[in-house]
C-alpha cells in the first residue's frame, strides 16, 4: 500500500510591503480620497493605510473635513474657483 502524500496549505501572504509617501500624498492630500478609498484601490486595510499615513508624518484630516469633502468633491460650492469679473 502506497500513502498519498497530504498536499499542505499554501501560507497565507499578507501585503506586507511599505506603502510610499509620494504615493499616499498623491491619494490622500492632492486627490483628497479618503482612506476607505485609498485602502480599496491598494488593496490593503484601512489600518495600514493610516499607520502609514502617520508614519510618514501625513496630516489626517478631521472628520468634518473628511465629511464634507465627501459631500462636496469638487470643492466648496459657495466660493466658486473659476473667477468671474462682473
Amino acid at each position: 500500500m502506497t500513502r498519498l502524500a497530504k498536499s499542505r496549505p499554501e501560507p497565507l501572504v499578507y501585503n506586507t510591503l511599505m506603502l510610499e509617501k509620494s504615493r499616499l500624498t498623491k491619494l490622500y492630500v492632492q486627490k483628497k480620497l479618503s482612506v476607505s478609498v485609498m485602502a480599496g484601490q491598494l488593496k490593503c486595510s484601512e489600518h495600514k493605510v493610516n499607520y502609514w499615513l502617520t508614519k510618514h508624518g501625513i496630516e489626517k484630516r478631521s472628520i468634518s473635513d473628511a465629511i464634507y469633502q465627501m459631500h462636496h468633491p469638487r470643492g466648496d460650492p459657495f466660493f466658486p474657483t473659476s473667477s468671474h469679473s462682473a
